[in-house]
Formats: C-alpha cells, sequence, structure tokens
C-alpha cells in the first residue's frame, strides 16, 4: 500500500483528498499476517527542495502530515521512545508508552476546551482507523520477529503442515519458513477456531440455547448525546442553538457507551432476569450504519427453561403497548421495534428475497402464544385494533418485532 504526502502546506486543500460526508472510511491489510512483508508501509513525501523520501508509519512527524487539518501546528504523533509516567507504588508494564496506549489517550474527551481531532468528522474516523491499521501491522511485525518466544515450532510440525494447509502445498522445503498467528492475537485463524471449540463445548454440555437475544446501540442514548460537541457552544441563557456532532461523527463515545450498556445488559441477565443462567456467549458485530450490535446466546439452569405459553409471555412480547399505560415503552416499540414496510407494499425493500419477505413479515395474527410444533413458539399478536402509522404505512400487531419490554432488547426462544 502505497500513500504519497505533501510536505507542503498551502491553503489548496483539495490535494489532501479528504473525505466527504458520503464517503466510507476502512483499511485494507493485504494477506493474512503470514507472508514475508515490509515491516513499514511504502509511505513517500516530496521535500520542498525537491526529492522524495520515504519514512515509517511510526514516524513522528506520519499524523501531522498526514491529517493537516488535524494537527495544523505540526505537533508529533507517537514514536517507539515516548518514556513512560513512572506511578509510585504501581507496576510498570513499559519503560515507554506504546502505540496502543498512546492513541487511547488521544481518544479521550477531557475537561475544557476539545482539541481539533474530536471535531474532525470523517476525517477523524479515517485517522481512527489509519491508528488502528498502524497498531495492527506493528502488533503483526512483533509476532514475526518473536516466533520463538511464542513457540512457533509447536505449531508448524510435519503434521500440522500436513493437514492444516489450506493450499494443498506439502513441499516440505517451504515449511517452517511460514509466520505463526498465535491465539491471543485477535482475527486470527487460531482465535477464531479456539472461540469456535469453546462454543461447541458448552453446547455439548449443556445442549441448545434457550434465548437468542440482540442488543443494538441507539445512537439518540443521552449518554451518547451529552458527549458530543457543538460547533459553537451556545453561551448561557441563549435561546438558540447551534449544529451539533452526530452520532456517526464520534465513533469512539458510540463505542465506550455500548461496551457500558452491553456489560449491564449481560450482568442483569447473569443475575437471573431470565432465570438461572449456566452459559452464556455473544458476538459484536457492527451493522452498515456503523453502529455496534451484540448477537448472544443464552443458556437456561435445567429448572428455569421455559416450558409454557405464560413463561413465553412473561419474556416476550411482539404487540404493540399501550400508549396511554406505557407511552415510554410505546415510542421506543414504534421507533426500533417494527418491521416493514414490505412485501406487496414495498418490493424493493432490502429484507425482499424472491419476492418474499425474508424475515417472514408481516405475520399471521394470534390472540394467544402457541408453544411447541416446530419448537419455535409462536407470540402472542392479537387483532385488537392497535396501529401506528409511520410515513403514510400502517403497522399493527404483525409488524413488531419480538422484544422484552423490561429492556427493549430483540429476543427469540427456541
Amino acid at each position: 500500500m502505497a500513500i504519497r504526502l505533501h510536505a507542503e502546506r498551502n491553503q489548496d486543500l483539495r490535494r489532501y483528498n479528504l473525505p466527504t460526508a458520503n464517503d466510507e472510511v476502512a483499511a485494507i491489510i493485504p494477506g493474512d499476517g503470514s507472508e514475508e512483508r515490509s515491516d513499514h508501509r511504502d509511505i513517500i513525501l516530496r521535500l520542498r527542495g525537491g526529492g522524495l523520501q520515504r519514512i515509517s508509519h511510526l514516524h513522528p512527524s506520519y499524523s501531522s502530515l498526514h491529517y493537516v487539518l488535524l494537527f495544523p501546528h505540526g505537533e508529533d504523533g507517537w514514536h517507539p521512545a515516548i518514556p513512560a509516567q513512572v506511578i509510585p507504588g504501581r507496576r510498570q508494564r513499559s519503560q515507554n508508552v506504546t502505540q496502543r496506549c498512546y492513541y487511547a489517550h488521544r481518544l479521550h474527551s477531557r475537561p475544557g476546551e476539545q482539541p481539533l481531532l474530536l471535531r474532525g468528522g470523517n476525517l477523524f474516523q479515517q485517522f481512527v482507523v489509519d491508528a488502528w491499521a498502524s497498531v495492527e501491522q506493528s502488533t503483526l511485525n512483533w509476532i514475526k520477529h518473536h516466533q520463538k518466544e511464542l513457540q512457533a515450532d509447536v505449531y508448524s510440525g510435519l503434521r500440522d503442515a500436513v493437514l492444516g494447509d489450506r493450499d494443498n502445498n506439502f513441499n516440505l522445503a517451504e515449511h517452517g519458513q511460514r509466520i505463526i498467528l498465535p491465539s491471543s492475537f485477535v482475527g486470527s485463524e487460531r482465535f477464531m477456531t479456539q472461540l469456535f471449540q469453546d462454543a461447541m463445548a458448552i453446547v455439548r454440555t449443556f445442549g441448545k440455547p434457550d434465548i437468542f437475544l440482540t442488543m443494538t446501540c441507539n445512537p439518540k442514548w443521552p449518554e451518547i448525546q451529552d458527549q458530543l460537541l457543538w460547533e459553537v457552544h451556545p453561551p448561557p441563557g441563549a435561546n438558540y442553538q447551534r449544529r451539533r456532532q452526530a452520532a456517526s461523527d464520534r465513533p469512539d463515545i458510540v463505542a465506550r457507551v455500548f461496551e457500558q450498556k452491553k456489560n449491564a445488559c449481560l450482568k442483569e441477565i447473569q443475575d437471573g432476569k431470565f432465570g438461572r443462567v449456566v452459559a452464556i456467549f455473544y458476538t459484536i458485530e457492527f451493522q452498515k450504519r456503523g453502529l455496534p450490535h451484540m448477537h448472544s446466546l443464552i443458556f437456561l439452569h435445567p429448572d428455569d427453561k421455559i416450558h409454557d405459553e405464560n413463561q413465553v409471555d412473561n419474556i416476550v412480547s411482539a404487540q404493540l403497548p399501550d400508549p396511554n399505560q406505557d407511552p415510554l415503552l410505546f415510542a421506543t416499540v414504534t421507533n426500533c421495534m417494527l418491521h416493514g414496510p414490505c412485501g406487496a407494499d414495498k418490493p424493493n425493500a432490502p429484507c425482499m428475497v424472491d419476492g418474499k419477505c425474508s424475515k417472514h413479515y408481516p405475520k399471521q395474527f394470534n390472540e394467544n402464544t402457541i408453544y411447541g410444533g416446530n419448537g419455535y413458539p409462536q407470540y402472542a399478536r392479537p387483532n385488537n385494533g392497535r396501529t401506528v402509522e409511520k410515513n403514510g404505512f400502517p403497522y399493527d400487531n404483525r409488524h413488531v418485532i419480538p422484544y422484552h419490554p423490561e429492556s427493549s432488547v430483540t429476543l427469540v426462544l427456541f
């Protein structure tokens, strides 16, 4: 990957090819980390006096040269020789500040005027992705040069070479030079295999899961909204408001708030919200809107498993709540828990596959919950005349996504 930077600072910002509001920010690291590659990216400077010069992504001037608008004063970024502060009475993990700790420090907001970095919008997102790619590349380089400490020879024996070579390349002269990524490296093949084997061991011990729970980050959570910065903060007593950041402008805040919410949700489950829990595992993914999303499987104690319709109704609801008795829940469900329009009402909806809704909406009306049959309960969706209209389309109980009334997370019972 070649990145060309300009060391000249002038007012023509077009040369920096800044991302626009419609751009998606991503990073591509070729290969799987096991190939023989250079320790650094191919970053080229064009000097004022003429000529070109290559620098590493670890160069202290890299950030200020590449992100001129975020660092207008040309301050140095991370480099390997930043000394770590020694705190009396605490064990020092490293003599110097690590790359990961440095970027974590830079991404935190602090009291007072916030740095220009946190106001960069899509350019800030590009900086975060670039920082992650730099940390990831440094980690891969460390693994490449410390194979003996990682005992890579244990992984790369003759039997592993024959059974695990996905390319069917059994030339023994070429084996022994591959770089082994340990299971501690997040995203590696051994890391994913270990997680899969752990999940299968749980299923083998406790049987099939009882509850499938999904939780999506809500950008309107007050914990997120309260941390968004103003373009120009209105003075006290002003009767107007300036433009505020969108949640997408602060992926750091979104990720931190979701992490805390996710931990709180899991703690409630482990404390017995649905009964005694013997096992639980989850995965985090990011939706196309950039919001984190959790999928989790919950295994209940044999004495607390779900056996009848009443237990189902105590956990899951699939109907519009009463707007007079619970207006807050009604607002949450109508904003976040409705599917559609799709089908004949909107044939080009994203959920449509071969002319049908892949999620099987709208559902059928059911006056009462039906438990059993194919193993999945059919939730109560009474035809009680309760509807809500959004964007000119009427929704009723057939369009409601199953949810838990107390926490408004999506639930599916097995």
